[in-house]
């Protein structure tokens, strides 16, 4: 439960210094912070060094040129070069990790798709009328249709 705070007193008597008048020089300085050394920097953990590190670019030469990727780039392509080049190990984990993120990559989709809610559609009348115009004139269209078997050299027989 708690207290109900009791109103500040308002200063009483004409003084320049006192209760609720503190003397100039202890009041705070305009622009100057209470906490001049700021919040503490949050220490950064193991996974957000890692991932730092991983995004850090470097300069590569591919085919003679010097490119810039990241790290994890890096790491991939030579990954599947070694994977390819055929050492074992190197091809069963690139295939086993690109299969774990294909599958991520897929389920992140459907969940995305079916987020998404689809319009509806009221069926009317004449919508009923343009469906069976179209299916009409399809039928006529393949009714006209040259059905007579093709000969090897493309000429009809």
């Amino acid at each position: 439960m708690s207290h109900p705070q009791k109103p500040k007193k308002k200063p009483t008597g004409d003084y320049a210094t006192g209760y609720c008048k503190p003397p100039e020089s202890a009041k705070w300085q305009p622009g100057k912070s209470a906490n001049p050394s700021g919040r503490p920097k949050k220490v950064p953990t193991w996974e957000e060094l890692v991932v730092e590190e991983a995004f850090k670019p470097v300069k590569v030469i591919v085919k003679g040129k010097e490119i810039t990727i990241t790290k994890v780039q890096l790491l991939l392509q030579r990954g599947y070069q070694k994977g390819i080049e055929g050492n074992a190990p190197a091809l069963k984990t690139m295939m086993s990790q690109s299969q774990s993120a294909i599958e991520k990559v897929n389920k992140k989709a459907e969940e995305e798709e079916k987020a998404q809610p689809r319009p509806k559609i009221n069926w009317t009348e004449e919508h009923e009328k343009l469906f069976q115009q179209m299916e009409a004139a399809v039928q006529e269209h393949n009714a006209n249709l040259d059905t007579r078997p093709i000969a090897s050299d493309g000429t009809p027989k």
